[in-house]
């Protein structure tokens, strides 16, 4: 059982490092992603920046943009959500599966058993490093494909939503306080 933990525990420490240099580059904060539709029908794709009152600045590849929200029929609102929960959920199956195929491999007592323990413990380890990045990985393309984002219709919103929505965009800034 301690050789099955301190397995787990380092696959877990591989895991963890595998992503550090990609944290590293997120260092500074980063805004929402919106797809904002206009009522012109113009599409504007960009990083929010911040909300000044009921304009919402973003960062496009041409430059800043300030969109007054009255001109706004739609917001897309790109979410991570959906990626990092099935990423849990795909590892977690990875250590049930790794759990499984750990105690089957100790249980062979026959002289085969043995051979080939001896022969392919550090593989097995290898083994239950593939499956659970394969979990993971697995886990976050289905999480992803099933929840990107939501869709805001800010035509049909009342003033009270709309108070909500732009407090809930401020909150998913770069500068929730932009003056």
């Amino acid at each position: 059982m301690k050789g099955m933990i301190r397995a787990i525990l380092v696959l877990g420490l591989v895991w963890v490092l595998a992503g550090a240099p990609e944290a590293l580059v997120a260092a500074r904060r980063q805004g929402a992603q919106l797809r904002v539709t206009l009522t012109s029908k113009e599409v504007v794709d960009g990083e929010l920046i911040g909300v000044r009152g009921k304009t919402i600045i973003l960062l496009t590849k041409q430059g800043d943009r300030s969109v007054i929200l009255g001109e706004v029929a739609t917001v897309f609102v790109k979410d991570a959500t959906g990626t990092i929960v099935g990423g849990v959920a795909g590892m977690t199956a990875g250590v049930i599966v790794d759990a499984s195929m750990w105690r089957s491999f100790k249980r062979d007592t026959s002289d085969a058993g043995e051979v080939v323990r001896a022969l392919f413990t550090p593989g097995a380890y290898l083994v239950m490093g593939l499956v659970l990045a394969g979990g993971g990985v697995a886990g976050m393309l289905i999480g992803h494909t099933v929840h990107k984002g939501r869709t805001y219709n800010v035509e049909e919103m009342t003033q009270e939503q709309e108070r909500g929505f732009i407090e809930s965009l401020r909150k998913k800034a770069v500068v929730p306080d932009y003056k």
